[in-house]
């Protein structure tokens, strides 16, 4: 089985770092994301993922979001994903230049499903995250940051993305979104169990036993954005908690500028929390 990912999110409004609560914004912290993502320890982190959320595309809000994306990609060495308002190839291609690994689609691709085979086909399936947003009551499919609900129900969605290219999927929930509350585990795990590539569980990440019970329920990668800016060094942290809980998670690596060298914590000795620090010239 493969180690864990612990990834934190950036959710984007016109380039500025905000907070959502059921899918709407609660708190807009004002800051660069470059900065904010180095505050909780991007280094840490085995991904970061760049949500661009800004309710209108123009040209000027899009030229916005894709500075952030160079950015970002320039400033980390850990991979990036990055999505909103992207619905063709040309976008794809626009911001794999400016160095994002993976994308992300949503409402385009609920719109037309050919475009999940049209970018999987082009990139390959590992480049694509389609992101699944439901409504929990009903079980029903939700596309522009819930303000158009679909026919879809989140498993027959999930199951289709898939068999049309879908290389990971994205799970959110408007109750979940900003609760503090955990993840909606049985839904998420019954999608989880279902298909054959890998699921990022996001939304409602209150402390970290939410992490521990997402990857026991299934998950490939867990996901949370409100969280990570309430503690510092919040991937470490999150990873060690999960260390303590026995999972497997990936090491943590830390970057020496001065010596040019990169340390790798791994785990030794007889319990998972028992920490050391392997040195790589």
């Amino acid at each position: 089985m493969l180690p864990l990912r612990v990834i934190p999110v950036l959710l984007l409004d016109q380039g500025q770092v905000v907070q959502t609560t059921r899918f709407a914004i609660t708190n807009r912290l004002h800051a660069d994301p470059v900065y904010t993502a180095c505050t909780f320890g991007e280094a840490d982190a085995d991904e970061v993922i760049a949500l661009d959320i800004t309710r209108r595309r123009t040209e000027e809000t899009r030229a916005v979001f894709e500075d952030c994306v160079s950015r970002l990609a320039d400033a980390f060495l850990v991979p990036l994903t990055v999505g909103g308002w992207i619905s063709s190839v040309e976008d794809v291609a626009v911001l794999m230049r400016l160095g994002a690994d993976k994308v992300v689609v949503n409402t385009a691709a609920l719109d037309n499903p050919g475009l999940i085979h049209r970018i999987s086909s082009f990139y390959g399936s590992q480049v694509l995250v389609v992101s699944v947003d439901f409504e929990l009551t009903t079980g029903r499919v939700w596309a522009d940051r819930f303000r158009a609900e679909t026919e879809w129900g989140y498993a027959e969605w999930a199951a289709h993305a898939v068999s049309l290219g879908a290389g990971e999927l994205l799970l959110n929930t408007r109750q979940s979104d900003g609760s503090g509350v955990g993840y909606p585990l049985e839904q998420y795990e019954s999608i989880a169990r279902a298909v054959a590539v890998p699921v990022v569980f996001m939304g409602g990440v209150g402390k970290w036993e939410h992490l521990v019970a997402g990857a026991r329920a299934g998950a490939s990668a867990v996901a949370f954005a409100n969280q990570a800016h309430y503690k510092e060094q919040a991937v470490r942290r999150a990873k060690e908690h999960m260390l303590r809980a026995g999972l497997a998670v990936r090491p943590v690596m830390k970057i020496d500028g001065d010596r040019g060298q990169v340390k790798t914590v791994t785990t030794a000795g007889k319990h998972p929390w028992d920490i050391q620090e392997v040195s790589h010239g």
